[in-house]
C-alpha cells in the first residue's frame, strides 16, 4: 500500500472521527421499563409501547436528520432511574431530551395526545423558549397527521424535564385506558403514524432554532393555536387530569394553566367547543340564562347533515346514515326525507354523552343503563346523543344527572336538521319569545 493512500485513509478516518463528536446529541427516552411497567391492559403494556415508539423514531431520525446522532436510555427491558435518565442527557452533552409517554385514565373515553415542559426554563438567552416551541410544534403535527384531539400544552414541574439541561419536553401520545387508542398506538400503522408526527415536528424544531433563538412573535401565534386543547371537526375531548404517569412529577405541585379556558364564573359556566375552526378565527360569545352563564369559543358551526328528530328522539330521518335507541334496542334507518319542505323546527338542546369511531352494539358495556339515545354519524364518527329539551335550563338540570355516570358529558343544540351552537339556540328561543 503507498505512502499516498496510508495518509488518505488515515485522514478518511480522522473526519469520521471529528464528524462522529460534532454531531449534536438528541436523547429519546423510553418511558418507565423493567419493574414500572407503566399503565396496562390485559395484553398491552406502556413500558413495551414506549419503546417500540422510541426506536421507530430514533430510526427515521437516523435516515432524514443528518448531523444528529441519537441516544437512547433504554434499548431493552430495563428501568434507568428518572436520575440515571437525566444524567445520561447530561453527560453527553445533549441538545434535546425527549420523554415519550402512554397515557391512562379512569373514564374509558378520555383520548387525546399532550405535551409537557418544564417549568424550571430559561426566560430569556438563546435556550428561552425551545422547550415549549418543542411541546407545540409536537400537538400540531399530532393534528396534522390525524390524531383528532389534543389536549394541549402543559407547563409541569416533571422531573425529566426539570432536571436536564437542554431544551426537554415529556409527551403522551395517546390513552391506553382508551380501546381505540389502544389498538392504534400497539398497531405498526399507528406507531409509524406516530414516529412520523414526532420527526416532522423535531425538524421543524431544528429549523426554526438553528439561529440560536426563538422568534418571540411565532412562539405567540403558535401559543395562541395550539396551547390549549383543541378538536379537529368530528371529534371530542375530555377533560381528565394525568393519569399514570404521576412519579413523573418532580413534586406535588403543578402550576395551573393560565390559558384554561375553563374559569369558575360565579355558579356555572359550561364551556362548549363548537367543531370545524380554521385555525385563528376565534370567537367568543356569553350568554346567561337563568343564572347560568355559558361561555364557548365558537371555532365554526359543523354541520351535521340530514338530521331530523321526530318525537322525543324515537327517530332519526335524513339524508345520513344514523341509528336510533330506544329501551337498548337499536334499529338502523336510511330512510330519505319524506318530503322537500320540511318546516324549521324550534331549536332544541341534547346531550352528547361520547364519540366513537365504530357503530356500537347493544350490548356494549358503555351504553348500560342509557335510554332515549340515538347516533349521528358525522365527519367519520358516531356521536351518542341523549334526549329532547325545549329549554337550556331543562337541559343543564339532566345534565347535572347524567354527569354521575358520564363526567365528561355535555350540552348540544339542534335546528332542524343543523347542529348549531348552544348560544345561537338560547339567543333564536329569547327572539321568538319576545
Amino acid at each position: 500500500m503507498s505512502k499516498r493512500t496510508l495518509l488518505a485513509l488515515a485522514f478518511a478516518v480522522l473526519s469520521c472521527i471529528v464528524q462522529g463528536r460534532t454531531k449534536e446529541v438528541w436523547v429519546i427516552d423510553p418511558g418507565h421499563g423493567g419493574h414500572d411497567t407503566g399503565c396496562e391492559t390485559a395484553t398491552h403494556r406502556e413500558k413495551d409501547i414506549t419503546l417500540s415508539l422510541a426506536k421507530e423514531v430514533g430510526k427515521l431520525i437516523k435516515k432524514e436528520i443528518s448531523g444528529v446522532r441519537v441516544v437512547y436510555t433504554r434499548e431493552k427491558d430495563v428501568y434507568p432511574t428518572l436520575q440515571e435518565r437525566c444524567q445520561l442527557a447530561n453527560s453527553r452533552g445533549a441538545t434535546m431530551f425527549l420523554s415519550i409517554h402512554v397515557n391512562d385514565a379512569p373514564n374509558p373515553f378520555a383520548n387525546g395526545t399532550e405535551t409537557y415542559f418544564g417549568t424550571n426554563v430559561p426566560l430569556s438567552g438563546t435556550q428561552a423558549g425551545k422547550s415549549e416551541l418543542l411541546a407545540l410544534l409536537l400537538q400540531r403535527s399530532y393534528l396534522n397527521h390525524g390524531r383528532g384531539t389534543s389536549r394541549g400544552v402543559k407547563q409541569r414541574a416533571m422531573y425529566v424535564c426539570e432536571n436536564t439541561n437542554m431544551p426537554s419536553v415529556l409527551t403522551e401520545v395517546g390513552f391506553l385506558s382508551n380501546i381505540e387508542e389502544e389498538q392504534f398506538m400497539t398497531s405498526k400503522a399507528g406507531q409509524q403514524t406516530l414516529a412520523r408526527a414526532i420527526v416532522d415536528a423535531l425538524k421543524q424544531w431544528r429549523e426554526k432554532t438553528k439561529s440560536g433563538s426563538v422568534s418571540r412573535s411565532e412562539l405567540r401565534q403558535l401559543r395562541f393555536l395550539y396551547f390549549d386543547p383543541k378538536t379537529a371537526p368530528g371529534q371530542q375531548t375530555t377533560d381528565i387530569v394525568e393519569g399514570s404517569d404521576t412519579e413523573e412529577l418532580a413534586d406535588n405541585n403543578t402550576m395551573n394553566n393560565s390559558q384554561s379556558k375553563v374559569q369558575e364564573v360565579q355558579k356555572v359556566q359550561e364551556v362548549q367547543e363548537v367543531q370545524g375552526v380554521q385555525e385563528g378565527q376565534k370567537v367568543q360569545e356569553v350568554q346567561e340564562v337563568q343564572g347560568v352563564q355559558e361561555v364557548q369559543e365558537v371555532q365554526g358551526v359543523q354541520e351535521v347533515q340530514g338530521v331530523q328528530e321526530v318525537q322525543g328522539g324515537q327517530k332519526v330521518q335524513g339524508g345520513q346514515k344514523s341509528t336510533t335507541m330506544d329501551n337498548g334496542q337499536l334499529t338502523m334507518d336510511n330512510s330519505k326525507r319524506a318530503t322537500d319542505n320540511v318546516p324549521v323546527q324550534k331549536p332544541y338542546f341534547a346531550i352528547q354523552i361520547f364519540s366513537v369511531g365504530a357503530q356500537l352494539k347493544t350490548t356494549d358495556p358503555r351504553l348500560r343503563g342509557l335510554q332515549e339515545i340515538r347516533f349521528v354519524e358525522a365527519a367519520g364518527r358516531y356521536k351518542v346523543i341523549h334526549g329532547h329539551f325545549a329549554d337550556y335550563a331543562t337541559a343543564r338540570s339532566r345534565l347535572e344527572e347524567i354527569r354521575k355516570q358520564f363526567p365528561d358529558a355535555f350540552i348540544v343544540a339542534f335546528s332542524g336538521e343543523q347542529q348549531i351552537s348552544t348560544a345561537e339556540a338560547i339567543q333564536t328561543l329569547r327572539t321568538t319569545r319576545e
